[in-house]
């Protein structure tokens, strides 16, 4: 059997999908719903050319600059009842994010899976409104594709890389409503890069 995405792979057909969508980061430009924000500097997106090459977020020259991209603080889906499952990497001196958050500049209520060169593990990132705190995986920190799974419950936070489920976390969970995001930071100096090649999110 061939499926079309993920959702399909794991879900019965009875299933009723709620505020989902897929995108494969293809075509000429990226989807008109998802925004491009510089959160810090001035950076730029593209669509690259070649198989799977997916969505080039490039930060501005200066260490710090980061650059994502959002859905323009529209909100579908529930903090207590959702799930993300993104494919991505980065270059070397990147810093990459994606998941779920109530605003764009990722400064209140969130969750998301975090690739920080300057840290040593894959981590869950997460904030209540109030206090921001980690949750470290097996996994160590590089330059290669993952698919991300986040699963976001009223008890915690789930994260399945490539299949298997390597943390949990309980502590900070997100208490708004969110938006999917996908941003990179520059961790050293000089512009750097980071791929999303594929969104797929659902309320569950």
């Amino acid at each position: 059997m061939v499926f079309t995405n993920v959702y399909e792979m794991i879900t019965p057909p009875h299933v009723i999908k709620k505020s989902w969508f897929v995108d494969y980061f293809d075509g000429l430009q990226a989807k008109l719903y998802w925004n491009f924000t510089n959160i810090i500097g001035s950076g730029s997106s593209i669509i690259e050319t070649g198989i799977d090459a997916g969505l080039r977020i490039q930060t501005g020259a200066t260490d710090d600059n980061e650059s994502g991209i959002n859905f323009s603080d529209i909100r579908h889906y529930s903090q207590t009842g959702c799930v993300p499952h993104i494919v991505s990497d980065r270059d070397t001196g990147t810093r990459s994010r994606g998941g779920f958050s109530e605003n764009v500049d990722m400064t209140n209520s969130f969750a998301f899976v975090e690739n920080d060169p300057d840290d040593t593990f894959y981590q869950i990132v997460s904030d209540d409104g109030t206090t921001e705190t980690t949750t470290d995986t097996s996994i160590v920190d590089d330059i290669l594709v993952h698919r991300h799974k986040l699963e976001l419950t009223s008890a915690n936070i789930q994260l399945t890389m490539d299949g298997i489920l390597e943390s949990t976390k309980t502590t900070n969970r997100p208490d708004q409503p969110q938006q999917p995001f996908y941003a990179v930071k520059a961790r050293a100096a000089g512009s750097h890069v980071g791929h999303i090649r594929y969104y797929e999110a659902y309320n569950t």
